[in-house]
């Protein structure tokens, strides 16, 4: 996915009842990743960080997730 504006670039995937495709444009914005599924000028989905949370909101839905352990116990690279 690249976060360009544009359907090609975004995301072709198939919904969940597995015969209907869906296409989401994405964009950086204000700094959050901001989703467009068929081009709409309005975002349905968007993600971004407050504070130690991300804040993921679809449509009237906002969710707010928190990182269950510190960066450095998770990161075995």
């Amino acid at each position: 996915m690249y976060a360009d504006g544009t359907l090609e670039g975004g995301v072709n995937d198939v919904h969940a009842n597995k015969t209907s495709r869906i296409s989401v444009a994405a964009r950086f914005e204000d700094g959050r990743l901001n989703l467009y599924p068929g081009n709409r000028r309005v975002a349905l989905v968007t993600r971004y960080r407050n504070g130690d949370e991300m804040v993921w909101r679809y449509g009237p839905w906002k969710n707010r997730l928190r990182r269950l352990e510190t960066i450095e116990e998770t990161d075995q690279c």
